[in-house]
């Protein structure tokens, strides 16, 4: 008995129940969740900002920067100099314009008044 029963389950699951539908419907909502999850990540991406001059080497990590870039960057602080632009930013530091094209939506730039 119990083997009928258990035989008729699957053959139920397998042979009556319409998968194909099932399929294109998760298709479809997988597309929906996956069009989402771009709009969050865009919206991580903007959500913060960060000082040029006072990138840490774990942000500059995570922005991309090598290195190098990085240390070019401390150099810069240690003199006690302040970044106030993307093109100073890119000469300072000698990354790429790809690379900064990414990055300066995140960039905060501010502007010390000369007095």
């Amino acid at each position: 008995m119990l083997l009928l029963f258990q035989a008729g389950y699957y053959f139920l699951d397998y042979y009556l129940l319409p998968i194909g539908p099932q399929l294109e419907l998760n298709a479809d909502l997988q597309a929906q969740i996956d069009s989402l999850k771009g709009v969050q990540e865009d919206e991580k991406r903007t959500a913060f900002s960060i000082d040029p001059t006072n990138i840490s080497d774990y942000r500059g990590y995570l922005l991309g920067m090598s290195p190098k870039e990085i240390d070019r960057l401390h150099r810069v602080r240690e003199k006690g100099k302040r970044i106030q632009s993307p093109a100073e930013f890119q000469k300072v530091t000698g990354i790429s314009d790809s690379l900064l094209q990414v990055i300066s939506p995140v960039l905060r730039f501010s502007v010390v008044k000369k007095s």
